[in-house]
């Protein structure tokens, strides 16, 4: 086993859940992640608007994983 297939499971048993926390999005290193996220997005619609004409709008509304419960 190499050092980064011992360093994933113990990452992993540290992660804390993200269901039912009202307070996740509001969590400075996740809004970083979701920002970094949303400008991957913007890169890749302007690619594809750009290639095919697609005039495909900039995403307004994000839903996240599959809760079937909505958080605040």
């Amino acid at each position: 086993m190499n050092k980064m297939e011992e360093q994933i499971p113990d990452s992993l048993k540290n992660s804390k859940n993200a269901r039912h926390s009202a307070d996740f999005i509001s969590k400075q290193e996740v809004q970083v992640r979701f920002r970094r996220f949303y400008s991957a997005c913007l890169l890749e619609i302007k690619a594809m608007n750009d290639g095919m004409n697609l005039g495909m709008p900039e995403p307004r509304k994000f839903v996240f994983d599959h809760t079937l419960q909505p958080i605040a």
